[in-house]
């Protein structure tokens, strides 16, 4: 969520009885929040904006990984981005 621009949360997707099965699991749980509708707009907005350029953060990502690889740094262990 906070890589996307929301101040917190996450999204589930699937079918309306999927949903529903679910909503009851949180309310059971304690999870019920009250103005959700505006954090919810949060996850429009990243949608609508931020997934486009997630394409750039990934080739940046790759990057730093490169020129850290190729300084060949003792003791630094790097994990190739996918």
């Amino acid at each position: 969520s906070k890589g996307l621009g929301a101040p917190v949360g996450s999204v589930l997707v699937g079918s309306n009885s999927f949903i529903e099965q679910s909503k009851r699991y949180r309310k059971a749980l304690g999870g019920a929040m009250r103005q959700s509708g505006v954090i919810a707009s949060c996850c429009l907005v990243a949608l609508d904006e931020i997934v486009p350029k997630l394409k750039h953060d990934h080739a940046n990502a790759k990057y730093v990984y490169q020129e850290l690889k190729g300084m060949e740094i003792d003791g630094l262990k790097l994990y190739e981005p996918a």
